[in-house]
């Protein structure tokens, strides 16, 4: 259990330092900067939990590079000036295939972003995941994209999130790219069924 610290200026801020482990909860931190994860909950197993935490100025504030089968929550955290990737999606190339993100649920959090809404940029697949009941809040006008999910999607749910400002959404589909010029074209063809734009 890590909890109620007060943390800036390291690389990585807190790190489950060893694989295959189990309920593991880090709740009620505050990461005022970083230079690369707040949190990661890299090489866990299942029922690990990142929850109520406050992320400020941070690369890429959650990572999850790799969970292993899962569940990995990450709930209620608050998330400000995101850099790069608001939940480090990636596999850990350290075996052939390298083993990639699985069973990761990501409810209720709120990130603002200085660049894109909702973004993950590996060629290695995430499998079994769910992002509901968030906010991706980016800069208007936007650089680029609203959300661009670069990594192949096996069994991934997104829906119930709340997004702005309006854009392009790429997801990678284990069929091929989706994309959608707008959140209106996202929602047409089934994703985002009950998800909004904010105003």
């Amino acid at each position: 259990m890590v909890a109620h610290n007060h943390l800036s200026g390291f690389g990585d801020a807190m790190t489950n330092g060893q694989w295959g482990s189990r309920s593991l909860d880090v709740y009620r931190n505050d990461v005022l900067w970083t230079y690369d994860n707040a949190i990661e909950l890299d090489g866990s197993e299942g029922n690990t939990r990142a929850m109520r935490n406050r992320f400020t100025n941070c690369s890429t504030p959650s990572s999850v590079q790799p969970v292993f089968d899962g569940p990995a929550y990450i709930l209620r955290n608050a998330v400000s000036n995101t850099v790069n990737e608001q939940i480090k999606f990636h596999a850990l190339a350290v075996t052939t295939p390298p083993p990639s993100p699985n069973g990761v649920l990501v409810y209720n959090n709120t990130f603002v972003s200085s660049g894109t809404e909702l973004q993950v940029q590996t060629p290695n697949p995430s499998y079994h995941f769910a992002l509901e009941n968030t906010l991706f809040i980016g800069p208007t006008p936007l650089p680029g994209y609203a959300v661009n999910w670069d990594a192949p999607i096996y069994d991934g749910t997104f829906d119930y999130n709340g997004y702005y400002p309006d854009g392009s959404f790429v997801f990678r589909w284990s069929t091929g790219y989706g994309n959608y010029p707008s959140f209106a074209v996202l929602q047409a063809a089934g994703v985002e069924a009950h998800g909004t734009l904010l105003t």
